[in-house]
């Protein structure tokens, strides 16, 4: 076979996969537990991404896409920080108290690590691919809308989903007071995804990689004859992802968007006039939710409910915990992908399951699972990433580092979860790129 074919296969295996990354098909290999409770985080599952990025790996090989690596500016420069970060993770399976899950964790780190190195270094076409993933999110919001406009989320082995519905214990709900002065329960949109939180950092993201597609369309007589055909697809999307986005009510989501979008009207400010039309659309289309459901994002933001008041102190008993592992094991850490165990073990082991989850912040969770090196190794890609991003004058690179950065701050699914994992390395590998 010819080199050229094994050139298309891993473009078109790529765009397939940032098209299904957020399908959560998945093969249960080992279910976790805690104090005889099952335990999610505890879980070792070999998903469906997981075979693609395994095939788009072999393509690649075949390719000899990774014979070019001394040549790549993007690799060279971050090389011994990747080297560090999966050298120290490796480290920490000594101490983790659960070595078949460390294990699983690294894996998982690997794979993510070689999936940047393929976005970073294979020739495909870099606005196809953008595309593939806003269209993937634009289905994943019309998902989502309806599920928060039913109240009702529909259980698939094949899709990996759960039933969810506003009633029952363990659905991520809003407690808001309604017009009449009841209470009222209102399920969060969850899309394909686990949680609302992950479905609204995808949005977020999607939302960014819109709003920079259409900013950049009048760079250039040629690129604007080239993305005219898009204009209705761009604008739509819009429509879909910012009301899904919406329905999520995930404030980290919004207040990540929030700070990307900032960044890329900032960068295009003496042409602001291309970024008037769908800012007015964002405008419009979130006003129309607040009209009809406003109350309940009161409801989310004031967190005067008793479910926001139980969510806010979980947070800061899970950022308690992460200080104490960091405080006892700074240089190790306590084991890649073993949080809640090393909690169970060396703080409290008392508690139901599903308090031992992992902080809702990837540094702090970086720092307790592979120590303070580990941290400062995967802080010195990120830095990268935005020197280069900012030296190449791209605001589009720069706005969703900064998205990114503000999601890890409030979250840790982009460490945790395979979707996340994947989902960070292909948008830093897309801001590695040095096709523009």
């Amino acid at each position: 076979m010819s080199k050229n074919f094994f050139k298309k296969t891993t473009n078109y295996l790529i765009y397939l996969l940032a098209f299904i990354l957020p399908l959560q098909t998945h093969y249960l290999i080992k279910a976790g537990s805690i104090n005889q409770q099952p335990w999610e985080f505890g879980n070792i599952m070999l998903y469906g991404t997981d075979i693609l990025l395994i095939l788009i790996i072999l393509a690649s090989l075949a390719n000899k896409n990774f014979e070019q690596l001394k040549n790549n500016k993007t690799i060279q420069a971050i090389k011994w920080p990747v080297t560090a970060l999966i050298i120290i993770a490796a480290s920490s399976i000594i101490a983790a108290p659960d070595k078949t899950l460390a294990i699983y964790g690294l894996v998982r780190l690997t794979l993510g690590l070689v999936l940047f190195t393929v976005i970073a270094t294979s020739d495909f076409n870099k606005k196809i691919l953008i595309t593939t993933v806003v269209a993937s999110a634009v289905l994943q919001a019309s998902w989502g809308a309806a599920q928060f406009l039913t109240q009702s989320t529909a259980a698939n082995k094949w899709l990996g989903t759960s039933l969810h519905q506003s009633g029952e214990l363990g659905t991520s709900v809003i407690e808001a007071l309604g017009p009449d002065g009841r209470w009222e329960r209102w399920l969060r949109a969850y899309g394909g995804f686990t949680h609302p939180n992950v479905l609204g950092g995808f949005l977020a993201l999607a939302l960014i990689l819109t709003l920079g597609m259409i900013a950049k369309e009048n760079i250039s007589e040629a690129d604007s004859k080239k993305f005219n055909n898009y204009d209705s697809f761009w604008h739509l999307s819009l429509v879909f992802i910012s009301a899904a986005l919406f329905f999520t009510f995930s404030r980290s989501a919004i207040l990540a968007s929030s700070l990307g979008l900032l960044v890329i009207i900032s960068y295009n400010s003496r042409q602001w006039k291309k970024l008037l039309a769908p800012l007015i659309i964002i405008m419009i289309t979130i006003s129309a939710c607040c009209w009809h459901y406003g109350y309940i994002y009161q409801a989310r933001f004031v967190a005067n409910s008793r479910l926001e008041t139980k969510s806010n102190t979980e947070r800061v008993d899970l950022t308690k915990n992460s200080l104490a592992l960091i405080k006892n094991k700074d240089l190790l850490g306590s084991g890649i992908n073993n949080f809640g165990l090393a909690v169970h073990e060396q703080i409290d082991n008392k508690q139901s399951a599903f308090w031992y989850q992992p902080v809702h912040n990837v540094f702090l969770l970086i720092a307790a699972e592979i120590g303070i090196l580990g941290l400062v190794s995967f802080l010195l890609i990120m830095f990268w990433s935005f020197k280069n991003s900012y030296q190449a004058k791209n605001y589009l690179q720069l706005a969703l580092g900064s998205t990114l950065l503000c999601l890890m701050f409030f979250d840790h699914y982009l460490w945790t979860g395979a979707f996340g994992i994947y989902l960070f390395w292909l948008m830093l590998g897309l801001a590695g790129r040095q096709d523009d």
